[in-house]
């Protein structure tokens, strides 16, 4: 997304396909090697069958991660509304029949992976020309060249993705170990049904606004006018979907999930607030990217994944219960949110000094 010139896109385009196959390729001889050790740990015999797909599947996500941002720097965007809608199709009805004819965890699995792959085609319809320009244009000096300007994405990019999806499986361990499950299973089903605004919204206008700002920047000019406006149009959302539930959330989830879930409500109360912030940062947390700011956006992604796993479990051992926890943890997250956002429109209005410079 971020090179000026489309041939230094390419040369990354293909950067990250070579290491995509590479990765993989490690992956699957590793997998072989320790097959028996990996499902042990992770306790998925029973899925012995499908542990090929594990390295395939990294494959096909990779790749759908790649043609997703290259069809968005070309400002693609019909082709990437299609992508959605084809992916949601077609995963909800492959699992549906699966789950129908009595393959539920198949099921799960392949719907999945039938909705990356009919992204995939949608990506690829019309791309022709793009593969064979790719074909053309590969140059191992230029891809060099630009891996080692763009050093810092697996430097601190990576480690940070990892993070995130290590400390989104671990608290969830945490609070089955500390709290129970059923617990657990008020917090995840409220956490998931919340975050539903915040996948649609975000990754829908998160994209948008990363290739407009990718190229302003580029073109020495400022983004932080632009990043304003879109904070006030995610602020004016945020408050229409959430602030109904902190209002009156238990009433909600009473009204349509039945009376048991009244105390869900109440976990979607505390979590309301940082959700509204949540939604108002995440589509501009591309910026810190754009602007060469990785290590201090991997900085506050450290803390903001470490925090909850301190507080869930020194709350375990102070005797709080589980609401005082949940409030604790949320409260000083959104705090943190708060600072966030005003590191981030620090770094916009730092790009506003491009337009005055000669």
């Amino acid at each position: 997304m971020l090179p000026k010139r489309n041939i230094d896109a390419i040369s990354l385009v293909w950067l990250s396909s070579i290491l995509s196959w590479s990765n993989s390729l490690i992956l699957l001889i590793v997998m072989f090697v320790f097959q028996d050790q990996f499902l042990n740990v992770f306790h998925m015999k029973s899925m012995s069958r499908l542990w090929l797909w594990i390295p395939i599947t990294v494959l096909i996500y990779s790749h759908y991660s790649i043609l997703s941002n290259w069809v968005t720097r070309l400002s693609q965007y019909k082709t990437i509304a299609y992508r959605h809608f084809f992916q949601s199709v077609s995963q909800s009805v492959t699992k549906i029949v699966l789950g129908k004819l009595s393959f539920v965890s198949i099921g799960l699995i392949v719907g999945t992976l039938v909705g990356v792959l009919a992204s995939l085609f949608i990506l690829l319809k019309g791309r022709f020309r793009d593969m064979l320009r790719l074909i053309r244009n590969m140059d191992w000096l230029r891809m060099k060249k630009n891996a080692k300007k763009y050093d810092k994405f697996p430097k601190y990019t990576l480690l940070q993705g990892l993070m995130d999806t290590f400390q989104e499986s671990v608290l969830l361990l945490v609070i089955s170990m500390l709290y129970g499950n059923i617990k657990l299973g008020i917090y995840s089903f409220t956490f998931a049904l919340l975050q539903k605004p915040l996948q649609v919204v975000g990754a829908s206008l998160g994209q948008v606004y990363y290739q407009d700002i990718s190229k302003k920047f580029a073109d020495h000019q400022e983004i932080h006018s632009d990043t304003l406006k879109l904070l006030k149009i995610l602020a004016m959302a945020a408050l229409a979907v959430y602030m109904p539930i902190v209002f009156f959330g238990p009433w909600l989830f009473d009204f349509f999930f039945g009376d048991v879930w009244w105390e869900s409500g109440e976990i979607a109360q505390i979590m309301s607030i940082w959700l509204m912030l949540k939604l108002i940062s995440s589509p501009i947390s591309s910026v810190p990217n754009v602007t060469g700011h990785q290590r201090t956006y991997f900085v506050f992604t450290l803390v903001m994944n470490i925090l909850p796993l301190i507080i869930f479990s020194s709350g375990y051992w102070l005797n709080w219960n589980f609401h005082q926890v949940v409030y604790t943890n949320y409260l000083l997250l959104s705090i943190f949110l708060v600072f966030y956002i005003r590191w981030i429109l620090t770094l916009t209005r730092g790009t506003s000094n491009f337009v005055n410079t000669p």
